[in-house]
Protein backbone atom coordinates (compact mmCIF):
# COMPACT_ATOMS: atom_id res chain seq x y z
CA UNK A 1 0.00 0.00 0.00
CA UNK A 2 2.82 2.36 0.89
CA UNK A 3 4.69 1.55 -2.28
CA UNK A 4 1.54 2.14 -4.32
CA UNK A 5 1.05 5.57 -2.72
CA UNK A 6 4.69 6.48 -3.30
CA UNK A 7 4.41 5.36 -6.93
CA UNK A 8 1.33 7.50 -7.44
CA UNK A 9 3.10 10.53 -5.98
CA UNK A 10 6.11 10.00 -8.20
CA UNK A 11 3.82 9.63 -11.22
CA UNK A 12 2.07 12.90 -10.38
CA UNK A 13 5.42 14.67 -10.07
CA UNK A 14 6.55 13.28 -13.40
CA UNK A 15 3.36 14.45 -15.09
CA UNK A 16 3.26 17.81 -13.31
CA UNK A 17 6.90 18.82 -13.62
CA UNK A 18 6.76 19.64 -17.35
CA UNK A 19 3.75 21.84 -16.72
CA UNK A 20 5.67 23.83 -14.11
CA UNK A 21 8.94 23.88 -16.01
CA UNK A 22 7.42 24.61 -19.45
CA UNK A 23 4.04 26.27 -18.86
CA UNK A 24 3.77 27.60 -22.42
CA UNK A 25 3.73 24.07 -23.79
CA UNK A 26 0.58 23.46 -21.80
CA UNK A 27 -1.25 26.62 -22.89
CA UNK A 28 -0.25 28.73 -19.88
CA UNK A 29 1.16 32.23 -20.14
CA UNK A 30 3.01 33.33 -17.06
CA UNK A 31 3.91 36.64 -18.66
CA UNK A 32 0.30 37.73 -19.24
CA UNK A 33 -0.10 39.58 -15.90
CA UNK A 34 3.15 41.46 -16.50
CA UNK A 35 2.18 42.25 -20.07
CA UNK A 36 -1.23 43.53 -18.99
CA UNK A 37 0.43 45.72 -16.37
CA UNK A 38 2.92 47.09 -18.90
CA UNK A 39 0.09 47.77 -21.38
CA UNK A 40 -1.89 49.57 -18.69
CA UNK A 41 1.10 51.76 -17.82
CA UNK A 42 1.70 52.61 -21.50
CA UNK A 43 -1.97 53.46 -22.06
CA UNK A 44 -1.99 55.68 -18.96
CA UNK A 45 1.12 57.52 -20.11
CA UNK A 46 -0.36 57.94 -23.59
CA UNK A 47 -3.60 59.38 -22.18
CA UNK A 48 -1.65 61.83 -20.02
CA UNK A 49 0.45 62.84 -23.01
CA UNK A 50 -2.61 63.36 -25.19
CA UNK A 51 -4.32 65.41 -22.48
CA UNK A 52 -1.28 67.64 -22.26
CA UNK A 53 -1.07 68.12 -26.03
CA UNK A 54 -4.74 69.01 -26.53
CA UNK A 55 -5.14 72.77 -26.42
CA UNK A 56 -8.56 74.41 -26.52
CA UNK A 57 -8.63 78.16 -27.23
CA UNK A 58 -11.17 80.43 -25.56
CA UNK A 59 -13.73 81.56 -28.20
CA UNK A 60 -14.43 84.84 -26.38
CA UNK A 61 -10.74 85.74 -26.28
CA UNK A 62 -10.38 84.87 -29.96
CA UNK A 63 -13.34 87.12 -30.80
CA UNK A 64 -12.09 90.13 -28.85
CA UNK A 65 -8.54 89.69 -30.11
CA UNK A 66 -9.78 89.77 -33.71
CA UNK A 67 -11.96 92.80 -33.09
CA UNK A 68 -9.10 94.63 -31.36
CA UNK A 69 -6.62 93.77 -34.13
CA UNK A 70 -7.79 91.85 -37.22
CA UNK A 71 -5.92 88.59 -37.57
CA UNK A 72 -4.85 88.46 -33.93
CA UNK A 73 -7.65 86.03 -33.04
CA UNK A 74 -6.53 83.68 -35.82
CA UNK A 75 -2.98 83.82 -34.50
CA UNK A 76 -4.31 83.09 -31.01
CA UNK A 77 -6.13 80.05 -32.44
CA UNK A 78 -2.82 78.94 -33.97
CA UNK A 79 -4.22 79.35 -37.46
CA UNK A 80 -1.42 81.65 -38.56
CA UNK A 81 -2.01 81.13 -42.29
CA UNK A 82 -5.38 82.90 -42.06
CA UNK A 83 -3.92 86.22 -40.87
CA UNK A 84 -2.33 87.18 -44.26
CA UNK A 85 -5.63 86.46 -46.00
CA UNK A 86 -7.49 88.78 -43.64
CA UNK A 87 -4.91 91.55 -44.03
CA UNK A 88 -5.00 91.09 -47.80
CA UNK A 89 -8.79 91.40 -47.91
CA UNK A 90 -8.79 94.45 -45.66
CA UNK A 91 -5.94 96.04 -47.60
CA UNK A 92 -7.73 95.66 -50.94
CA UNK A 93 -11.03 96.97 -49.57
CA UNK A 94 -9.33 99.97 -47.95
CA UNK A 95 -7.56 100.72 -51.25
CA UNK A 96 -10.95 100.73 -53.01
CA UNK A 97 -12.29 103.11 -50.37
CA UNK A 98 -9.46 105.55 -51.01
CA UNK A 99 -9.61 105.22 -54.78
CA UNK A 100 -13.38 105.63 -55.08
CA UNK A 101 -13.43 108.48 -52.60
CA UNK A 102 -10.75 110.36 -54.54
CA UNK A 103 -12.57 109.85 -57.85
CA UNK A 104 -15.83 110.96 -56.26
CA UNK A 105 -14.21 114.18 -55.01
CA UNK A 106 -12.62 114.85 -58.39
CA UNK A 107 -15.89 114.49 -60.29
CA UNK A 108 -17.80 116.44 -57.65
CA UNK A 109 -15.42 119.35 -58.11
CA UNK A 110 -15.56 118.97 -61.88
CA UNK A 111 -19.35 119.03 -61.83
CA UNK A 112 -19.32 122.19 -59.72
CA UNK A 113 -16.81 123.90 -62.04
CA UNK A 114 -18.69 122.82 -65.16
CA UNK A 115 -21.02 125.78 -64.66
CA UNK A 116 -18.06 128.13 -65.11
CA UNK A 117 -17.35 128.66 -68.83
CA UNK A 118 -13.78 129.76 -68.08
CA UNK A 119 -12.83 126.66 -66.03
CA UNK A 120 -9.60 124.84 -66.78
CA UNK A 121 -10.61 121.57 -65.12
CA UNK A 122 -9.35 118.57 -67.11
CA UNK A 123 -12.43 116.48 -66.38
CA UNK A 124 -14.73 119.24 -67.59
CA UNK A 125 -12.85 119.37 -70.87
CA UNK A 126 -12.95 115.56 -71.13
CA UNK A 127 -16.65 115.34 -70.22
CA UNK A 128 -18.27 118.58 -71.45
CA UNK A 129 -21.74 117.21 -70.74
CA UNK A 130 -22.78 118.13 -67.20
CA UNK A 131 -25.13 115.15 -66.98
CA UNK A 132 -22.22 112.78 -67.65
CA UNK A 133 -20.20 114.40 -64.89
CA UNK A 134 -23.10 114.08 -62.48
CA UNK A 135 -23.70 110.41 -63.31
CA UNK A 136 -20.02 109.50 -62.97
CA UNK A 137 -19.87 111.37 -59.69
CA UNK A 138 -22.84 109.42 -58.36
CA UNK A 139 -21.33 106.12 -59.55
CA UNK A 140 -18.10 106.70 -57.66
CA UNK A 141 -20.04 107.75 -54.58
CA UNK A 142 -21.98 104.47 -54.62
CA UNK A 143 -18.75 102.53 -55.10
CA UNK A 144 -17.25 104.44 -52.21
CA UNK A 145 -20.14 103.43 -49.97
CA UNK A 146 -19.98 99.79 -51.12
CA UNK A 147 -16.26 99.72 -50.36
CA UNK A 148 -16.94 100.87 -46.80
CA UNK A 149 -19.61 98.19 -46.39
CA UNK A 150 -17.26 95.51 -47.76
CA UNK A 151 -14.51 96.58 -45.37
CA UNK A 152 -16.88 96.47 -42.41
CA UNK A 153 -18.11 93.02 -43.51
CA UNK A 154 -14.56 91.68 -43.72
CA UNK A 155 -13.82 93.11 -40.28
CA UNK A 156 -16.88 91.45 -38.75
CA UNK A 157 -16.28 88.16 -40.54
CA UNK A 158 -12.76 88.21 -39.18
CA UNK A 159 -14.13 88.18 -35.63
CA UNK A 160 -16.84 85.61 -36.36
CA UNK A 161 -14.36 83.28 -38.04
CA UNK A 162 -12.01 83.43 -35.06
CA UNK A 163 -14.88 82.72 -32.67
CA UNK A 164 -16.16 79.72 -34.65
CA UNK A 165 -12.67 78.37 -35.28
CA UNK A 166 -11.95 78.43 -31.56
CA UNK A 167 -15.12 76.43 -30.90
CA UNK A 168 -14.27 73.82 -33.55
CA UNK A 169 -10.54 73.67 -32.89
CA UNK A 170 -10.63 70.13 -31.47
CA UNK A 171 -13.70 69.00 -33.38
CA UNK A 172 -12.73 65.71 -35.03
CA UNK A 173 -14.31 64.05 -38.03
CA UNK A 174 -13.46 60.41 -38.56
CA UNK A 175 -11.59 59.58 -41.75
CA UNK A 176 -13.57 56.35 -41.99
CA UNK A 177 -15.69 57.28 -44.98
CA UNK A 178 -16.99 54.28 -46.85
CA UNK A 179 -18.89 53.81 -50.10
CA UNK A 180 -21.34 50.94 -50.11
CA UNK A 181 -23.66 49.32 -52.57
CA UNK A 182 -26.94 47.97 -51.28
CA UNK A 183 -30.52 47.20 -52.05
CA UNK A 184 -33.47 48.53 -50.08
CA UNK A 185 -36.11 46.30 -48.68
CA UNK A 186 -38.54 45.08 -51.28
CA UNK A 187 -41.72 47.11 -51.40
CA UNK A 188 -45.00 45.96 -52.89
CA UNK A 189 -45.71 47.27 -56.35
CA UNK A 190 -49.39 47.63 -55.61
CA UNK A 191 -51.84 47.66 -52.70
CA UNK A 192 -54.48 44.93 -52.39
CA UNK A 193 -52.82 42.60 -54.90
CA UNK A 194 -52.63 38.92 -54.14
CA UNK A 195 -49.04 38.70 -55.42
CA UNK A 196 -46.78 41.61 -54.59
CA UNK A 197 -44.54 42.81 -57.36
CA UNK A 198 -41.19 43.89 -55.98
CA UNK A 199 -38.52 46.07 -57.48
CA UNK A 200 -34.85 45.92 -56.53
CA UNK A 201 -32.44 48.67 -57.48
CA UNK A 202 -28.91 49.58 -56.27
CA UNK A 203 -28.37 52.24 -53.67
CA UNK A 204 -25.18 54.19 -53.07
CA UNK A 205 -24.57 55.52 -49.59
CA UNK A 206 -21.79 57.22 -47.69
CA UNK A 207 -21.23 56.35 -44.07
CA UNK A 208 -19.31 58.69 -41.78
CA UNK A 209 -18.76 58.98 -38.07
CA UNK A 210 -18.57 62.18 -36.01
CA UNK A 211 -16.47 62.16 -32.84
Amino acid sequence: MGRSLISQCILMLIVGCPAFLCPRAFGQNVDSPNRELDSLVVDTLQIEKDSQEVWQPDPNKALWFSLALPGLGQIYNRSWWKAPLIYGGLGVSIWFISENNQNYKDFRIAYSESFDPNTSNELVKKYPNQESLRRIRDIYYKRYQLSIIATAAIYLMNGIEAYVDAHLKNFEISDDLSLRWGTPQATPGGIGMSMAHTQVFPVIGITYTLK
